[in-house]
């Protein structure tokens, strides 16, 4: 059974643990065209429309987003992280929202985590990155390769994360 719980910072909206987002029957304040004086307009509740959003280079969808209302202002916020936060609580530091198929599109609860920006490689990428930046392949090709940002790569090559493979401890 679909479980919903309200996004944070959000009043009239929910999010389900199966990725789903919806605005909930609310009144919201308006001022009259003629006289100016406030009224509030009725808006009946519904399951909003998701965008994906796709790499440029690639085409390739990096995940969806929905736009949520608040005081006037849009806000574009990404489904995953909208779920992740409602369901396990905010993200910690250093981390990222993560689907544990590789499909950005799949927002459900259980194909969701809180990881490190470099979970997506594996020890023998890291290897490979490591020889490769030191032969002078260039940062932007090697993140395009390994799907991983160049600040990853730089990370890698300068031993901030994953000293312990590539200075070869265990």
């Amino acid at each position: 059974m679909e479980k919903w719980k309200k996004v944070e910072g959000f009043d009239n909206y929910e999010v389900s643990d199966h990725g789903r987002v919806r605005s909930l029957t609310h009144y919201y304040r308006r001022k009259h065209r003629v006289d100016g004086s406030e009224c509030f307009i009725p808006y009946q509740g519904k399951t909003l429309k998701t965008t994906p959003i796709d790499n440029p280079k690639t085409g390739k969808p990096l995940f969806a987003r929905v736009t949520l209302r608040k005081n006037g202002k849009i806000f574009q916020k990404r489904v995953h992280c909208l779920v992740l936060e409602s369901f396990c609580g905010l993200c910690p530091q250093g981390m990222k929202g993560c689907h544990n198929d590789g499909n950005p599109l799949n927002n459900n609860l259980v194909n969701l985590r809180w990881d490190s920006p470099l979970s997506k490689i594996s020890e023998t990428d890291v290897i490979e990155i490591f020889k490769q930046v030191h032969n002078g392949i260039h940062h932007s090709i090697l993140a395009d390769k390994f799907n991983v940002s160049v600040s990853a790569i730089l990370a890698i090559k300068y031993k901030r994360n994953w000293k312990r493979v590539v200075c070869g401890k265990s």
